[in-house]
């Protein structure tokens, strides 16, 4: 075959999430449950995790071409992702994924039950991740993923005051390669949300207004396959059995209005014990009820003297919250 003169750009590749509703072990393919994903960077699928063997038979010094062994049969499947958020409803399929929430604001409660994920059965919270290739037969598509982390970073100084959303979604079931059959014009957007924190009104530390430079928050939901669907060595079953997590970090100024909240904060990591935090800004609203914060330490540049504080959101049984986060999506 002649080498042709075509070179690809990753500006070319497209990120397409859809919300699966149909049985796990089926992607998804109608436009009306999917969203473009405009990512700072092209994401591929890890095929790191493919089942295989090298064992050495006897009757030969060395290995032979025979003695390697692979199959995708028990095998999963990851793509991680890092995104500057410009669509309310991609974004809501994400916290859906994670929270298991069906609707804003998204909240996960101390009484929190796993859902059940089983093969060729309906669940609401899995998606269908299509990696759309410049060379269209050799798109990717990852089904029946769970979603297992997600990470809401918002820092002053980086992506004009927009959130950024990071995640890993994990499947049991192997990915098809080849055209994806999408219409990507048909594919709807929400138009005109960027989710700011330029205007921030709810900011607050232990219930004190503060002046925050940033913040994180991580929720992880870990996920594993088990058994085999009897079809093509896909996951017959989902678990989600492990630690619910939920943590992160807020940088605030150290000022006089700032003193009694981190007094506070000082206070409550030597008792242990817990105090609310709450940010918000124009279409996202995040509140951490009972955050026990593990750290302080004052940090100094030439900007200012600011507070480092990390915690962890906790739950103490039924009506409690890990945390809850609004979702705001614009009408226009």
């Amino acid at each position: 075959m002649a080498i042709t003169g075509q070179v690809n750009s990753p500006h070319q590749y497209q990120v397409i999430l859809l919300a699966q509703t149909g049985s796990m072990g089926e992607a998804e393919t109608s436009e009306r449950q999917a969203v473009t994903l405009d990512l700072n960077e092209p994401i591929d699928i890890s095929w790191d995790n493919i089942t295989q063997d090298r064992t050495k038979r006897i009757g030969q010094q060395m290995k032979r071409g025979s003695d390697h062994f692979a199959t995708q049969s028990g095998s999963f499947y990851t793509a991680d992702f890092e995104w500057v958020v410009n669509d309310g409803t991609a974004l809501k399929y994400l916290m859906q994924g994670i929270s298991e929430d069906t609707s804003s604001p998204y909240t996960t409660a101390g009484d929190f039950t796993p859902a059940t994920y089983v093969s060729a059965s309906a669940n609401a919270n899995l998606f269908t991740v299509v990696v759309a290739d410049p060379i269209a037969a050799n798109a990717r598509t990852l089904h029946s993923c769970m979603l297992t982390n997600l990470n809401l970073t918002w820092d002053i100084a980086g992506d004009g005051g927009r959130l950024r959303v990071g995640g890993t979604f994990y499947s049991g079931y192997k990915p098809t390669i080849g055209a994806h059959g999408l219409t990507i014009s048909e594919i709807a957007t929400t138009s005109s949300f960027e989710p700011v924190f330029t205007a921030q009104p709810t900011k607050t530390v232990g219930g004190n207004d503060v002046v925050i430079r940033s913040m994180e928050l991580s929720m992880g939901y870990p996920g594993s396959r088990h058994g085999f669907n009897g079809v093509d060595g896909g996951a017959e079953v989902y678990s989600r059995s492990g630690e619910y997590t939920c943590g992160g970090s807020v940088s605030v100024k150290y000022d006089n209005n700032s003193d009694e909240a981190t007094a506070g904060v000082l206070s409550s990591f030597f008792k242990g014990t817990s105090k609310a935090i709450a940010f918000g800004g124009q279409d996202v609203t995040i509140s951490i009820p009972q955050a026990v914060y593990t750290g302080y330490a004052k940090s100094f540049d030439e900007e200012g003297v600011f507070v480092d504080i990390p915690f962890e959101g906790t739950a103490d049984g039924s009506g409690q919250n890990l945390y809850s986060i609004t979702v705001t999506t614009p009408t226009s």
